[in-house]
């Protein structure tokens, strides 16, 4: 009788794992949007909800006088 009432707790507590994450699921899915827009998703989501201002530091190129030599 034992084996039988602990199957019995392991599917009980598998069923509120399951019910608990659908729900959880559904709820933030109707409060928050779960996905970003095709034309953010084409921009970069990054891009867009954070808008980096970082420049790139430039590459040295062959004019610049540190980098000639002779």
């Amino acid at each position: 009788m034992t084996l039988w009432w602990q199957l019995v707790g392991v599917a009980v507590t598998v069923a509120i794992a399951v019910v608990s994450a659908l729900l959880l699921v559904f709820v933030l899915g109707a409060v928050m949007k779960p996905r970003v827009t095709e034309e953010d998703e084409i921009t970069g989501a990054d891009s867009v909800e954070w808008t980096p201002r970082a420049k790139p530091d430039p590459l040295p190129t062959p004019a610049d006088p540190a980098v000639r030599t002779g």
